[in-house]
Order: C-alpha cells, then structure tokens, then sequence
C-alpha cells in the first residue's frame, strides 16, 4: 500500500515514462515483459499503473524498459534522469517479449533470443570466434523460454534451443538442443525433456 502511495505521489517523475510507453510501437512486447513480474506487484494487469510501480521497484526492469525505448532518445532521457537504469546491465541484440533479470549485474549481448528468456545474477552472453577459425566475432541465437542461470557464461557463434535451462556457473560454447539442462565448465547436457 505504502508503494502504491508513493506512486501517486511520484506521478511527475513517471510521466515521461508514461508517455514513452503509451505511444511507444513496443507496447505489446513490454506489457510481455512486465507479465513476467505480476506475481510479485500488487496489480493484477499489465498497464500504467503497473508499470510505474514495477519501474519504482525493479531496476533490472528500468534496463529493460530502456532497451525497449531506443528510438525515443529525448523521453527516453529525460526519464532516465528520474528513474535511473542500473550501470552494471548492459543489453544488445534483438530480445523478444517476456525478457526477465533477476539480478543487478548481467551483460546480455546475444544475436538473437526469444521470447520469455530470463537473465539470472550475474550471467554473460556475448561474442565469440566464428566455428571456421576466422576473426569475425559472432553472438549466440537463443530459442524461446530459456532460463540462464547465475553466473553462467555463454558465448560465440553457438545455437541455444527453445526450452533450455543453463544452469548456475556453467560456460556454454557449444550449441546446445532443445529441451536440455546444461550445466558444468565444460558443459555437459545432464536431463533432455522430450517433447
């Protein structure tokens, strides 16, 4: 209740927020994400108020909302004057709706990822050498509902499938099928769903 308040209270430094969102052509896909955090806020839609009380209490999610808002640079930065992402996130690379961090520290640079992918504490996706010996530099594609767990580090030109979890520590440069539990340095699949 007290954080439902301070929203109303609060309601000038949200406003450029607000704005973005409401005008923004990735609404749809920021409501996915917001969807991913409902259990957890006392609102039970997706939609203003809901997002400004998600942006007064989830920074990881003010890293994402600003992902999202690329194209709106001077709202976008007006907002970020009030509501500050964290520093030690860092996004590239087209992510789909229903993108989640769990945590303040990630660097989350992957050529592709889908949709309902999660982020835990501390995880790295980024670049790699390409499989022929070139020095291109390539960033992993990642498939639809997959979990990266703390401190996992996945890299290079590699395929992650639609269903994976990747657990805590583990250093993925292998592509990795779908529906498998990947855990260890090196990583070994040790569970496949069948589906």
């Amino acid at each position: 209740m007290k954080n439902k308040l301070l929203q109303w209270i609060l309601f000038p430094v949200f406003f450029p927020a607000d704005i973005l969102y409401l005008f923004s052509r990735n609404q749809k896909t920021i409501k996915m994400d917001m969807e991913c955090l409902m259990e957890e806020i006392p609102y039970e839609k997706a939609g203003i108020l809901a997002l400004n009380y998600i942006l007064l209490i989830n920074k990881p999610f003010r890293n994402i909302f600003y992902y999202r808002m690329q194209n709106s640079f001077l709202l976008r930065n007006i907002s970020r004057i009030f509501l500050r992402p964290l520093a030690t996130i860092e996004i590239m690379g087209e992510i789909q709706g229903g993108f989640r961090i769990s945590h303040n520290y990630a660097v989350i640079h992957p050529q592709k990822a889908g949709k309902n992918f999660f982020v835990g504490h501390g995880a790295t996706i980024g670049k790699g050498t390409s499989r022929e010996g070139s020095s291109d530099y390539l960033y992993p594609v990642i498939g639809d509902n997959v979990s990266i767990f703390a401190n996992a580090v996945v890299f290079g030109n590699i395929v992650i499938g639609d269903h994976v979890k990747i657990g805590a520590g583990a250093v993925v440069n292998r592509d990795i099928p779908k529906g498998c539990t990947v855990v260890g340095n090196p990583c070994r699949i040790i569970q496949r769903e069948k589906r």
